[in-house]
This record gives structure tokens, sequence and C-alpha cells, in this order.
């Protein structure tokens, strides 16, 4: 196809661009360091190659500072790299590794921590949880390290009771009409 029209270039972003017209009406904009790869190698670029500024600069268009790299090379040159923290777990003691940005989301959310894992985060939450002891005196404690609270304590004892209490609460609801 043979060019009609090209305009004068404009900065796109960082870069060089001008659009083209062709005979057949078609658009395109064409970028300047690509266009000026393209003479260079003397044939298109891929649909997967794409070009490098060396230096950083958008505007550098110098060939020297031009280079073809496939899109999966060029990503994997720009991706940004998060160096983990090593955090001291305040369960047991341990050093590990963790991503900055979940720590940061652990201190905005008012977590405590830093843990190594569940078990210490669920071990350190007992701690501050005090458990219950039943009302009949026996001073066995009720609950579990999950942090249940009396009414939710799995021991066979407080399952009946509990079974018994919701059985009442059903029998009032059906003498008042309630469902």
């Amino acid at each position: 196809m043979r060019e009609i029209y090209r305009s004068p270039w404009f900065r796109l972003g960082k870069y060089l661009a001008c659009s083209v017209i062709y005979e057949d009406g078609h658009r395109r904009t064409v970028l300047a360091h690509r266009e000026a790869v393209e003479k260079s190698i003397g044939r298109e670029l891929l649909r997967d190659e794409v070009v490098h500024h060396r230096d950083g600069n958008g505007a550098n268009n110098a060939l020297d500072n031009l280079e073809i790299k496939t899109i999966q090379s060029h990503s994997r040159d720009h991706a940004r790299r998060v160096e983990p923290l090593s955090l001291v777990c305040i369960g047991c003691g341990k050093t590990f590794y963790r991503k900055p940005c979940i720590e940061r989301h652990n201190r905005k959310s008012g977590k405590n921590g830093p843990f190594c894992g569940r078990h210490c985060s669920g071990a350190y939450g007992a701690k501050l949880t005090p458990r219950k002891y039943p009302a009949d005196g026996s001073g066995v404690p009720h609950g579990t390290l999950s942090g249940y609270d009396y009414w939710h304590c799995r021991c066979d004892r407080c399952r009946k009771e509990n079974a018994d209490k919701k059985r009442s609460q059903r029998a009032g609801n059906r003498k008042t009409g309630r469902s």
C-alpha cells in the first residue's frame, strides 16, 4: 500500500509518532522508534516483537539505543522485582519471609503479628481470649484454642445443654406463633 498522507511528528506519551493514511483509506499511527528499526532491518516487525530503548529514554531513537525483543523477554526485563521482608514470628520466634504488600495489608487492617502461620496466630489469639468457665462451679474450662465462647463449646455436656435451650426456644416460638 502506498501512503497518501503523513502527519507531522507528535508526542504520544513518551514516544514520537505520526499518523499515516494509505490509498485505500486505512489509517495507522506509526511510532518513530518502530519505523526506524523496521527500515534498518528491511522488514516489518512481527506481532510478538517490540522495540526496547536501552537507556530508557523514549525520545532517544538512535539505532544504537534500540533493540528488538520478544514481548516475553521485554516483560521479564521490566517486571517489578520485590524483595521479601525478613520477619520474626511473635508466637514462636522463627524467622520467615513475606511480601511487603501482604505485611502492609495486615498492618493497615489492624491485625496482630507478624506470625509465621495460622498455628501461631491461633495460639496467640487463644492466649488473649479468656477461657470460659461453667456456672455450675465444676471448674472445668470450656471453649477451644480457636476462641469459641461458652455457647459454642463442643464438649458433650455443652452440646446437650445447647440442644435443650434451642428446643425450649422453638417450643416458645410455637406457642406465640412466631416461626
